[in-house]
């Protein structure tokens, strides 16, 4: 299965639907839509991909909170494109 529809899937399987993500950066702070944080997901290498499908995979195996790293990933994308 294609990364972009995996994603789709896994999110979807794992209730996480939230409309907004909070993050603070430089005493600012940015709401992000959380499908404008899956769209830069799907738009980065796919090296990158691996890497977080392989992390989403870890935490899920572990029974850990996936959403803890996908506002991880919200942050660094507001780190890197602001």
């Amino acid at each position: 299965m294609r990364f972009d529809k995996w994603i789709d899937v896994f999110l979807e399987e794992k209730g996480i639907n939230k409309t907004m993500i909070e993050i603070e950066h430089n005493e600012m702070t940015h709401f992000i839509e959380y499908e404008a944080l899956i769209d830069f997901i799907k738009s980065l290498p796919a090296d990158h991909k691996k890497k977080i499908k392989d992390t989403f995979v870890m935490i899920d195996f572990k029974n850990g909170d996936c959403l803890h790293f996908l506002n991880h990933l919200a942050e660094g994308m507001v780190k890197t494109t602001l």
